[in-house]
């Protein structure tokens, strides 16, 4: 799944505010959780 944080960093999103990206991210890593949780 890293490779979807690089593709993030490379992708338009890095032109955004550092704020939006990091809450881009925790929502990634909250999804992430909780696709693990329930596999």
């Amino acid at each position: 799944m890293e490779w979807q944080l690089i593709n993030v960093e490379r992708s338009p999103f890095r032109s955004m505010s550092r704020r939006a990206s990091q809450y881009v991210l925790q929502a990634i890593k909250l999804i992430q959780l909780e696709f693990l949780t329930v596999v």
